[in-house]
């Protein structure tokens, strides 16, 4: 049978066993998320009714051929139909271990989704969503340690020299100092140890509380009492700087000594 969304127009290809089949919304991923994100306002085509299993398989196999529901659009189905549950293992090639894809396939479904991304459907899938700290915890433990092969390094080196410069605009600019601004001005408090600084600082020295599943930095009225913000004279460049700090040169490494003037005592705002 075929279920039609009302408002997308999308369809969908399915069986259902059930005696009350118009109950049953269709079980496919993709499709399932596009009822999640749209509603359930769907309408039911019965196709074809049979008992006999392999009549049915066969009439399934040439409908699922002759709407071409894999390739087109129109559909939201990702895998031909058989007239088997898709989600059985022993049924199903994609959910077996040790099946892997053909490089012909693999090739396929990089050109579909070049396509996908080309013609402005794609979307990143964790677009609007963050991760919890308990999630941040796990991914830093387990990334901890964990040295990157020399291959490795040479490809990022190598992605990194092919990436296109990022032009920033001054709106940009100013929001990214503003920020950097903030971060060294507003204290935080370790709840672990009870010790404060400014997030950078409070960040890297805190290694060991990290560790406690516990942790949590909290934001405290107090406001650093030692921050600058300079300019270079040469390259505009606007950094931060501490009131004691001995630096005489720009962030960025600029040749000339005492390259910088003053601009904002940050402490007094």
């Amino acid at each position: 049978m075929i279920k039609t969304h009302n408002i997308t127009g999308l369809k969908y290809l399915c069986k259902c066993s059930r005696k009350n089949y118009l109950s049953y919304k269709g079980s496919g991923k993709y499709w399932k998320r596009h009822l999640k994100k749209h509603g359930n306002d769907i309408s039911t085509e019965v196709l074809f009714q049979t008992n006999d299993l392999e009549e049915f398989k066969k009439i399934c196999c040439e409908m699922s051929l002759t709407l071409n529901v894999v390739e087109s659009d129109d559909w939201a189905n990702l895998i031909d139909a058989t007239g088997e549950d898709g989600g059985v293992t022993h049924t199903n090639p994609y959910w077996l271990k040790d099946y892997k894809h053909s490089n012909e396939t693999k090739l396929k479904i990089g050109e579909a989704s070049k396509k996908m991304w080309k013609d402005g459907k794609g979307k990143p899938s964790f677009l609007g969503k963050s991760h919890t700290d308990e999630s941040r915890l796990k991914m830093s433990l387990a990334s901890k340690g964990i040295s990157k092969s020399h291959e490795h390094i040479e490809a990022m080196k190598k992605a990194a020299k092919n990436r296109p410069p990022r032009i920033l605009d001054d709106e940009i600019k100013n929001k990214f100092s503003t920020n950097m601004s903030n971060m060294l001005i507003v204290m935080f408090k370790c709840n672990i140890c009870n010790k404060s600084g400014n997030y950078g600082t409070i960040a890297r020295y805190h290694k060991n509380c990290i560790l406690n599943p516990n942790f949590k930095f909290i934001e405290t009225s107090e406001r650093a009492t030692d921050i600058i913000e300079c300019e270079c004279i040469n390259c505009k460049n606007i950094f931060m700087k501490k009131r004691k700090e001995k630096r005489n040169t720009c962030s960025k490494k600029c040749a000339s000594i005492l390259s910088w003037v003053k601009r904002n005592d940050l402490t007094k705002q």
